[in-house]
């Protein structure tokens, strides 16, 4: 009978251990799943940074891209509009040769300036569409 009771004991002993091992399990579980999720989004969260600097880098690679083309753009019309305006102040010296230094200098500086203004508006009106066609090609 004392043996009964002890092997009864240990039995109920066993049932309790394997109960509240179970119960330790099924809480550690949901544990482990979620530091297996808090890992899965680290390496998200990490991928997405590098995605992200990467596009970062891209973009701006295609910024100066777009700028060094302005850059070239701007030089090259410079030098064919240096060339004109040496052209125009000749051919507006022509007739005035007699006039006094002080009043060509003003009707150079004056031919000049409007001339500048205008060539720059003509370049602008050719360029803006590529401009906006080159940025616009970054975006999307």
């Amino acid at each position: 009978m004392i043996q009964a009771s002890k092997n009864r004991t240990e039995s109920i002993f066993d049932e309790i251990k394997f109960n509240l091992e179970l119960q330790i399990k099924t809480l550690q579980t949901p544990l482990i799943e979620l530091e297996n999720k808090i890992r899965e989004f680290n390496k998200e969260a990490n991928r997405i940074k590098k995605d992200r600097e990467e596009f970062s880098y891209l973009l701006q690679g295609r910024v100066k891209s777009i700028q060094n083309w302005i850059d070239e753009e701007v030089h090259v019309y410079g030098a064919n509009l240096s060339k004109q305006l040496q052209k125009s102040v000749l051919q507006l010296l022509e007739p005035v040769k007699n006039l006094r230094d002080s009043e060509i200098l003003n009707l150079i500086k004056q031919k000049a300036q409007k001339m500048m203004v205008d060539e720059f508006e003509k370049w602008k009106t050719v360029n803006e569409p590529e401009l906006r066609s080159r940025y616009e090609g970054i975006i999307k």
